[in-house]
Order: C-alpha cells, then sequence, then structure tokens
C-alpha cells in the first residue's frame, strides 16, 4: 500500500505543477492581449533659452574696509549699540567726548595715530574709542566691548 501511496502523490503534486504553469502561461498570454501593440516613446521636455549671468572672479584678498566718515569740528554722533546703550559722541579736534546718558559726566578720549589710515582710535583711562566707517567699536577694558552704529549725526 505504501508504494501506491507514494505514486499517488508523486502524480498529484505533478498535475498540480502541470495546472499552475498553465496557467501562469494563460495569465501572460492575457495581459499581451490586454497590453497595446505599441507604447509611443517618451518626449523630451522643451528645453527654454535661460542666458546665464556670468559669475564674477572671486577676489584673493577681502577687500579694504571703509575709511571713516570725516568728522566736522564740534560735530556729534549717536550711536545704537548692541548692549542698547545710545552714546552721543562729541568731536572736537583731537578729543573726543562719550556721553551715555544727559545726567552721566562726560569721558574724554584723545586721537591715537593708528598704523593704518583706515580707523581713527581715542583712548582714555577707562575707555578707548575705536571708529571704523559709520560703525564704532567701545573697549571697556578687561575684554568687555561694545559694537555701535551710526543712529543720527549732527552735521
Amino acid at each position: 500500500m505504501r508504494p501506491l501511496l507514494f505514486v499517488a502523490v508523486v502524480l498529484l503534486a505533478t498535475l498540480l505543477i502541470v495546472a499552475c504553469s498553465r496557467n501562469e502561461n494563460e495569465n501572460a498570454k492575457t495581459v499581451a492581449d490586454v497590453a497595446p501593440a505599441e507604447i509611443p516613446a517618451p518626449q523630451p521636455a522643451p528645453q527654454a533659452d535661460i542666458a546665464m549671468a556670468p559669475v564674477p572672479p572671486v577676489a584673493a584678498d577681502p577687500p579694504a574696509p571703509a575709511p571713516p566718515a570725516p568728522v566736522v569740528e564740534g560735530m556729534y554722533v549717536t550711536y545704537h549699540c548692541d548692549n542698547s546703550t545710545q552714546p552721543k559722541i562729541t568731536f572736537s579736534g583731537n578729543l573726543v567726548k562719550v556721553q551715555f546718558n544727559a545726567n552721566a559726566k562726560p569721558i574724554i578720549l584723545s586721537a591715537r595715530a593708528s598704523a593704518t589710515n583706515m580707523s581713527d582710535t581715542y583712548v582714555g583711562e577707562t575707555l578707548t574709542l575705536h571708529r571704523d566707517g559709520l560703525g564704532i567699536t567701545l573697549d571697556h577694558g578687561r575684554g568687555t566691548t561694545t559694537r555701535c552704529v551710526e543712529l543720527q549725526a549732527s552735521a
């Protein structure tokens, strides 16, 4: 009986394999019959005529900072600083008067020659002012600096 059972299992497995392979061939024919005979090739998108602006050459060295604006005798400038103060600076020859508010005693600074003519430097006992373009840097000593930009000028 065992050999008969073995033959029956092998025969059943063979029938299943044949049935499945016929089913796959029929499905393939069905898909081929449904698919269009020719598929049009995709067309490339039209290219727009874009004029590219020339890229400027990269400079080897950064441009030199702008020299400070000339000051007129007796001119005062109000600055707005990164610590929210608004000092009023009065230029008078080689001296500069710095006043942080109307009630404060002014701080007098004197001009110091700089190695380059790109900035003006004024020095006092507790404060150093570096003028560069339309901005100033106040050095309060002990590594404390404040950067300020011009807010209003009198001249």
